[in-house]
């Protein structure tokens, strides 16, 4: 008989929760880990923070946004690097419960690269 057939449904199920949790956190530091070992990309880095307007009627009515960019100077609304065929575009939606605050640093190494 296996052990999750002698143990109670519910305490299975917040082992099972659990782990996804630990595995989660792992990947999330795995993922932090590798962009920091990446080598510095060749700009500097501009930021913008934008607010959308929700056009939903569930949430806050604004949606917050930072947008980071290579830039010709490192600041907050620094010019952008012209480039033929413009840049890639990457949205990273932190979800999980976590906080956009949280992830700076891989929004900077993104943008230098």
């Amino acid at each position: 008989m296996a052990i999750e057939d002698r143990l109670p449904r519910w305490r299975f199920a917040r082992q099972t929760w659990g782990m996804r949790v630990a595995a989660q956190a792992l990947l999330t530091a795995l993922v932090l880990l590798a962009s920091s070992l990446i080598a510095q990309g060749p700009y500097k880095v501009g930021a913008r923070y934008e607010a959308f307007i929700n056009p939903t009627s569930s949430g806050s009515s604004l949606l917050y946004s930072s947008v980071y960019y290579p830039a010709t100077t490192d600041g907050y609304q620094a010019p952008i690097v012209k480039r033929t065929g413009g840049h890639p575009v990457l949205v990273f939606l932190h979800g999980f419960g976590a906080v956009g605050q949280m992830y700076p640093e891989l929004a900077f190494d993104w943008a230098r690269a």
